[in-house]
């Protein structure tokens, strides 16, 4: 009875277990964040770089030492501070907006002509997918040229 009464103590969170608890739960959940951001902000990657030059690129495009974009990398980073997660998620959102810009830049060149801008067009598209952008290509019909004379 005793040892029963035992694990059913241990297996219930009280007090200040619990918020211990919630505080790592929470340390972990932005930990993870932060390797995920860490990770979008490395791309795009070049064929063939390893992922040491890729975290020491990122790193120095965050202003970071090596070791601590390491740690954060892999997620073994013991903290996260408030001005890093900053750093991050401004970082993060530049390049959404530079995904934006060239996913409207692509649209307006496919609305305007799309097979003079066939070639930009392509960069363009492949620029996106180097950020991650799906947005699908862009339409290249042969007709768009005659009805636009």
């Amino acid at each position: 009875m005793r040892s029963s009464l035992r694990s059913l103590h241990a297996v219930i969170l009280h007090g200040r277990e619990w918020e211990m608890f919630a505080k790592s739960s929470e340390k972990s959940e932005m930990l993870c964040e932060a390797s995920v951001l860490l990770r979008q902000v490395a791309e795009p990657r070049v064929v063939g770089e390893s992922v040491k030059s890729a975290i020491a690129r990122t790193g120095r495009a965050l202003g970071w030492r090596f070791s601590r974009t390491r740690e954060v990398w892999y997620g073994r980073a013991r903290r996260i501070d408030a001005f890093e997660m900053d750093r991050l998620r401004d970082a993060a959102r530049d390049i959404e907006r530079t995904a934006q810009r060239l996913l409207a830049l692509r649209d307006a060149l496919a609305a305007k002509d799309a097979l003079f801008h066939r070639d930009d067009i392509g960069a363009l598209e492949r620029a996106l997918r180097g950020l991650g952008c799906d947005a699908g290509p862009a339409d290249l019909r042969e007709d768009q040229g005659a009805r636009d004379a």
